[in-house]
């Protein structure tokens, strides 16, 4: 059955926000008061009605205490599928690519529910998709991304292989109060490796690039197709990244590991992170491992398996955060159990990626975070918010610098609906 969250409003936005700043603050939060006031935290949320996603978001001063509710209040991103949605450091801008729609736009926060529009602009025309894929990695740039696909015949009409393109696009998101606008526009050819050849596999998608030493790193999926039942297939591959020089987005190359398989790009999780070291750590989802790009290649000395690290049998991950120095932070799913929402197998991991160690934190139980898009981290401290299937829960804090299973404090209470969850905090 599903639950109807068209929100009706019944009071004024200001007495909303007046209501929500002075809310109940006594259910099981800890009252540790925001150390920058200056800061918003954008807690988005995200609600299935009738086969479409609508995303709501709000924007908090203090994640620290109180009750937030969407029930009647919140923002909603505009889009016609799913919002994507990004934002600054300091929270006061939040990005939109609407998926379906072909466009993105740009908001200025001003605390609860209210978002003013500072621009919006259609990318159709430049990525050639209404349906892009993108990434803020910066304050200043975005990526937008996107992969097509076309079978290929040899002159008897026999099915030979698939040829992959990459569509990309450089977004500028400008200052403040300044427009955004398209940058560098580009289509090649993906590269493939023998493995490739020899299993028909194909890149069927890219996402979540990183950029370091004028190179973008983007994590991908590959996949093969049976000519003979004409059904997708999915054989087992070596975890591989696709590389482009930046800004120019020119001279593909298919980086591979040799230490760990599957995919990639993420789903919407950001999957790649840069140290102080200048080195890239990124995640390889199924079975979940940590790997180093180092000089532009998989240094394929160093492999991170979280679940040995964890004294599991099986785990699969998606991406993860990185809150510096080394500390990182892990939603994963028991794999022997699965990634679904019934099976609701999830947990976070806090993770050490010098030592190879990781913890497993005091959470609840019946989590379901295959969706889970973004974690803000301020000054070495995480912030997720995190409820049980259809339940209650709360922002999470994380101390990165206390390594046990209890290194957090909660937060603001929230709660989560029959069909919806809470997709991050921004």
């Amino acid at each position: 059955m599903k639950t109807n969250f068209k929100f009706q409003r019944v009071l004024p936005a200001a007495l909303l926000l007046t209501s929500l700043v002075a809310c109940d603050t006594s259910k099981g939060t800890d009252n540790e008061t925001n150390p920058d006031a200056d800061l918003y935290y954008n807690i988005v949320y995200s609600a299935s009605i009738n086969n479409n996603t609508e995303t709501y978001v709000q924007a908090l001063t203090d994640p620290y205490k109180g009750a937030v509710s969407f029930e009647g209040y919140g923002f909603e991103v505009p889009s016609v599928r799913t919002a994507r949605v990004f934002a600054s450091q300091d929270g006061k801008i939040l990005y939109n690519l609407s998926y379906g729609g072909g466009s993105i736009a740009k908001y200025k926060a001003g605390g609860g529910e209210v978002y003013s529009t500072v621009n919006e602009m259609i990318v159709t025309h430049a990525i050639g998709t209404t349906h892009p894929r993108w990434t803020k990695f910066n304050e200043d740039n975005a990526l937008l991304h996107n992969v097509q696909t076309v079978k290929m015949y040899d002159e008897y009409k026999a099915y030979t292989h698939t040829e992959a393109t990459a569509y990309l696009v450089s977004v500028n998101l400008g200052k403040p109060e300044e427009d955004m606008t398209i940058g560098t526009v580009q289509k090649v050819v993906i590269p493939t490796t023998d493995e490739d050849v020899t299993k028909g596999i194909f890149v069927s998608r890219m996402d979540a690039p990183a950029v370091v030493d004028g190179k973008a790193y983007y994590g991908v999926t590959k996949q093969g197709y049976d000519p003979t039942t004409g059904d997708k297939v999915y054989p087992e591959y070596s975890a591989s990244t696709l590389v482009f020089d930046y800004p120019s987005l020119a001279n593909p190359k298919m980086i591979t590991s040799a230490v760990a398989t599957g995919s990639t790009y993420g789903y919407r999780i950001p999957v790649s992170h840069i140290d102080e070291k200048n080195d890239l750590y990124q995640m390889a989802s199924e079975p979940a491992k940590l790997l180093r790009i180092k000089g532009g290649d998989y240094d394929d000395s160093y492999v991170f398996d979280l679940a040995t690290a964890l004294g599991m049998a099986e785990v699969g991950a998606r991406g993860w955060f990185y809150a510096g120095n080394g500390i990182g932070y892990v939603p994963f799913y028991d794999g022997a159990k699965g990634s679904s929402s019934e099976a609701a197998a999830w947990g976070i991991a806090r993770v050490d990626i010098y030592n190879k160690s990781a913890v497993k934190l005091n959470l609840p139980d019946k989590l379901y975070l295959f969706q889970y898009q973004f974690a803000k981290v301020v000054d070495g401290k995480v912030f997720m918010a995190i409820t049980p299937v259809g339940g209650e829960g709360n922002i999470y804090i994380f101390d990165s610098l206390n390594a046990t299973a209890d290194g957090f404090v909660k937060g603001a209470s929230i709660k989560a609906g029959a069909e919806a969850s809470f997709v991050g905090v921004f």
